[in-house]
């Protein structure tokens, strides 16, 4: 009997899951007709699912001979002047999962010890990209400036200095007629005749008419305006004196200030060879140029390397003494209008040269260009 009523339970508890199961699978088919009515009829409003794309960016480093560097630093900013953001070291790569464009614009640095941090800049880009960024070594400190001795002649030979000065309307035309007076000299010296033979020479090589000294001179004996070969008269005296005597436009005196030639003890200063100026010049510039812009990248700065005029100061010291003859020559010059005895130009030169008679013929070549010279 017992049995009986347990097979009995049994049974309708079976049958009481298979209701359930049976009512749960109707709901969940339902369920999924529903759905699938929606997706087909297009009755669902929400977005689509979005597209996701995998992009990649790498970034390498190597030297000017195409050898791989890494372990360099990255860095990363929206502007030149913001590249602080650390990103990671050489070969760098990123890679992300977008639905837009994947590398805004920026600049990257790249920093390795022993090379210039190189600054990139890189644009807007929608796929992946690859950069390659090439390191250069440090800029060396320049080898200081090789140093020679200057030839003591060209320390003895000094550039002619001249001052002169001239009457706006006067002007040295070939057919005006010249005469020239032996200049005074140092008692003794015998310069005076050379100057004056110097100034007609130079003169008539270049077409000029010019009275003959010896003439001027016979016909001043004669006036008795020489004794002795020399003449108490004024320069101006003379010349109103000769304007009727000598058919001349315009007179030329003068007088010798300095004629002195001797062996004297000079000083050599070590000088930058000027084949090495530029080289010098340029390496410094680059070497002081590259710390300026990427100072900031350095814990520690280098000492900047001396100008050329530091080194040459320096150099001083070592300056050497040498004897040699030097010469030093002066002359003062006027010219006057024998019609109106106006002085019309008026010129002082000076130098040093080695010889006493080259010194002249420089000194007269320059007097002569600044009075016969257009102005």
């Amino acid at each position: 009997m017992t049995k009986s009523i347990n097979k009995s339970i049994n049974k309708s508890t079976l049958k009481s899951k298979n209701r359930i199961i049976s009512v749960i699978w109707s709901a969940l088919v339902l369920v999924g007709s529903i759905f699938t009515f929606y997706t087909i009829t297009g009755c669902n409003s929400g977005p689509p699912p979005p597209t996701y794309y995998n992009y990649y960016e790498t970034l390498k480093a190597r030297t000017a001979k195409n050898s791989n560097v890494h372990g360099a630093d990255v860095y990363w900013g929206t502007t030149r002047q913001n590249i602080t953001n650390h990103i990671g070291t050489t070969p760098y790569n990123s890679s992300v999962r977008r639905t837009s464009h994947t590398w805004a614009a920026g600049y990257f640095k790249v920093v390795k010890r022993g090379y210039k941090p190189t600054i990139v800049q890189v644009k807007l880009n929608n796929s992946s990209r690859s950069t390659l960024v090439t390191l250069e070594p440090l800029p060396k400190r320049p080898a200081p400036p090789q140093f020679i001795y200057p030839d003591p002649k060209s320390v003895a030979i000094t550039p002619l200095d001249i001052e002169a000065n001239r009457k706006p309307s006067f002007y040295m035309k070939k057919e005006h007629t010249i005469a020239v007076m032996t200049f005074k000299e140092p008692a003794g010296s015998g310069a005076g005749s050379l100057v004056a033979d110097n100034i007609i020479l130079d003169l008539q090589v270049k077409g000029y008419n010019v009275v003959d000294r010896e003439q001027i001179e016979r016909v001043m004996r004669e006036q008795g305006m020489l004794a002795k070969g020399k003449t108490k008269l004024t320069d101006l005296e003379v010349s109103k004196k000769l304007g009727k005597l000598i058919n001349a436009d315009y007179i030329i005196y003068g007088a010798i200030t300095e004629y002195i030639s001797k062996s004297e003890n000079i000083q050599l200063s070590p000088e930058v060879d000027p084949k090495d100026r530029n080289r010098y010049i340029l390496e410094r510039d680059e070497f002081i140029g590259f710390y300026d812009e990427f100072g900031d990248d350095f814990k520690r700065l280098p000492a900047m390397p001396k100008t050329l005029q530091e080194w040459e100061f320096d150099s001083a010291r070592n300056a050497r003494s040498s004897y040699i003859n030097i010469a030093r020559v002066g002359v003062t010059a006027k010219i006057i209008n024998i019609k109106t005895s106006d002085v019309v130009w008026v010129g002082f030169a000076s130098l040093q040269d080695l010889r006493i008679q080259s010194g002249m013929r420089r000194i007269v070549r320059g007097l002569n260009h600044s009075f016969t010279s257009i102005p």
